[in-house]
């Protein structure tokens, strides 16, 4: 049931057990677009299992309804990654006694097909051979910064399997807009060569009007959409937000000209990292440091800053004074460079975090 696995099985009773051996399948841009032509194809999808076995306590045995209630509950535990789960496709449930023994002897699932992912292929390439996506195009020319916010809100995902550009226009008309949807933000790598792709954002604007895209990574039946990508992230003149109460991990290096606010969920950065400012976390967001992370100013109104494992370190290089009502845990590093932190309203540091305060910076 991780992020990375296709299919979590969930026995709903002891009587009931699941044998398999390793299911974890990485949703890599190969797998995800061979799932896309089939869908395309309105083709059914075998799954084989090639290490291990499936099997059911109870045999899979006619009633006057079908295959036995103990071997119906089996089959319909098994369930799909829920952001897979939430593209539309499922286990295919409604075949006779014969042919769901025949494919759980074979080590088979029959999957039904559907869903819409986004492509970053599907962008057209400019005169440099570029995947690109120019937003301010999609605006109106009496407000250039309202309409082309919606322009991915159609898709459940956005699939990176090429460096990406998108252009934007300053923020968007309503301010009530928290920013460019990006839903389930996925792939970033190359699995044939292991190269890291880039999504970058720019803003024609420059500083004359911070552009925004909202992280969106929510829950669905009731499991939250936790997704990984393996890239990097790049932006100039964008802030980004974090909303919904699944998890995004971002294993690439993030380098962006604005800022940063985890405000639902949790947000992992794992990579290098350089950013204008990171909010640490509102309410219940989740801000997890992973490697190392320049960052000019740290704020945060609730929330948790974890410093994930020895390594990982966070160094403030540029802040006069910072009001951080956070609570800051883990095992990593707290850098001062330069400034005043100032702990207020609970905010606070536990486990085996390190606070370092170099030449020129105070703990208020």
């Amino acid at each position: 049931g991780s992020a990375q696995s296709l299919i979590s099985f969930e026995t709903p009773g002891a009587s009931h057990q699941v044998y398999l051996g390793d299911m974890q399948i990485n949703l890599t841009d190969g797998l995800l677009e061979e799932l896309h032509d089939l869908r395309a194809e309105g083709t059914t999808i075998l799954l084989q299992l090639t290490d291990g076995a499936l099997a059911v306590t109870d045999p899979l045995t006619r009633t006057a309804n079908g295959i036995s209630d103990a071997a119906h509950a089996w089959l319909s535990s098994i369930r799909f990654n829920p952001v897979l789960e939430y593209l539309g496709y499922a286990v295919q449930r409604n075949l006779d006694a014969d042919a769901l023994q025949a494919n759980l002897d074979a080590g088979r699932l029959a999957v039904t097909a559907g869903g819409e992912i986004y492509y970053a292929t599907d962008a057209a390439l400019d005169g440099n051979a570029q995947h690109r996506v120019d937003l301010t195009k999609e605006a109106t020319s009496q407000d250039p910064s309202t309409t082309h916010y919606v322009y991915f809100d159609a898709y459940k995902m956005m699939m990176i399997n090429a460096d990406l550009n998108v252009v934007m226009s300053g923020a968007p008309g309503d301010a009530s807009t928290l920013g460019l949807h990006v839903e389930n933000l996925s792939g970033g790598l190359n699995s044939a060569t292991g190269e890291r792709y880039t999504l970058e954002f720019e803003n024609n604007l420059g500083t004359d009007s911070v552009a925004r895209v909202e992280l969106v990574n929510g829950s669905y039946n009731g499991r939250n959409l936790d997704t990984v990508y393996e890239g990097n992230l790049k932006a100039g003149i964008v802030d980004f937000v974090k909303t919904g109460t699944g998890s995004l991990t971002i294993n690439g290096d993030v380098t962006i000209d604005g800022g940063i606010e985890t405000r639902e969920g949790t947000l992992v950065l794992n990579g290098h990292n350089s950013l204008e400012s990171l909010t640490a976390g509102t309410g219940d967001g989740l801000t997890v440091i992973g490697g190392e992370t320049l960052v000019k100013g740290v704020y945060g109104q609730g929330g948790t800053l974890e410093l994930r494992g020895v390594d990982s370190r966070l160094v403030v290089t540029g802040s006069d004074t910072m009001n951080l009502a956070t609570h800051i845990t883990g095992d990593g590093t707290f850098s001062m460079a330069y400034g005043t932190l100032r702990l207020v309203d609970g905010g606070d540091f536990s486990g085996n975090s390190t606070l370092e305060l170099q030449s020129g910076s105070v703990l208020d």
